[in-house]
């Protein structure tokens, strides 16, 4: 797997030509790029795979999934969640959810559209605090566009029976960085913890909780700086390694890890769960 990327990478980057058009490459990209971690490690916890559904068929349902076509930025689907929630519940209850959810991305991409069109400016427009202010909620909306494609994407997969969890939830009226960071894009949320969190987590908690949570919680944001530029580098075919890209990454990171030491700190039943917490897996781990 490791030289068929490295193959693949080479021919991405241009140095040699591929046997198709550069606009395949996006689609690809997202059709692999991060599916084949959660795969192998769903196949590497599979004790019985015939019994976990994992056949050939389901293979290719998770990594061509229909809504790829027309998405290229699409959610890190988790593989075994994929195969386990499939019609686990009765049909016009998944395909009522998948419709309420295409809604809701609709009206997500269209609010979009209202803000993009009506809201943010043109940065060099700001004069005066009004409009420092009206530019700064005005970017942040944007992220509508990617919280609507994502509605829209789990919606379809809804209607083939592929019952997944919510990709956001209710982002906007989080409270602190800590809970926006776990209702904004879960999916990306429980990739890191799968794969980043936990394991760096279990290798240094033999030290005390706060710090095993810090170091654990900054190789996230490591891994997720790094991630996001690979990923930039097979959609767009160049690298992103910015220092404003780099300097967003860690001031959010901060932040984070400021609000689960807080969290950390305060008594368990004042710890809202609204996906996945840091601050809870450090309580969950730690010795008693």
């Amino acid at each position: 797997m490791i030289a068929v990327g490295v193959g693949m990478a080479f021919l991405r980057a241009g140095y040699a030509p591929a046997p198709w058009g550069g606009a395949v490459w996006p689609i690809l990209a997202s059709m692999f790029m991060f599916r084949v971690v959660l795969y192998l490690k769903s196949q590497s916890l599979a004790a019985d795979k015939a019994a976990a559904g994992q056949g050939p068929w389901s293979t290719l349902a998770y990594f061509f999934m229909l809504p790829n076509v027309a998405f290229p930025l699409f959610p890190v689907v988790d593989h075994q969640t994929f195969v386990r929630n499939r019609f686990d519940r009765s049909d016009s209850e998944i395909y009522q959810t998948g419709v309420q959810w295409i809604v809701r991305g609709v009206l997500h991409l269209v609010l979009y559209r209202i803000v993009y069109l009506a809201v943010l400016g043109d940065p060099a427009d700001v004069q005066t605090l009004g409009d420092l202010v009206q530019y700064m909620l005005g970017t942040f909306a944007l992220y509508l566009r990617v919280s609507g494609q994502f509605h829209l994407i789990v919606g379809l997969l809804y209607l083939f029976g592929f019952r997944l969890p919510e990709t956001h939830k209710m982002y906007y009226l989080s409270h602190s960085f800590t809970e926006l960071w776990r209702r904004i894009n879960i999916f990306w949320t429980e990739f890191m913890m799968k794969v980043v969190f936990y394991p760096t987590y279990f290798k240094v908690k033999h030290l005390n909780p706060r710090t095993a949570m810090v170091i654990s919680t900054a190789a996230v944001f490591v891994v997720t700086w790094a991630l996001h530029s690979y990923q930039w580098f097979w959609l767009r075919g160049e690298t992103f390694l910015t220092l404003p890209d780099a300097l967003f990454w860690t001031i959010l990171g901060a932040l984070v890890v400021f609000g689960g030491l807080r969290e950390l700190r305060a008594p368990k039943k004042k710890v809202r769960a609204a996906g996945f917490s840091w601050s809870q897996s450090a309580r969950q781990f730690a010795p008693s």
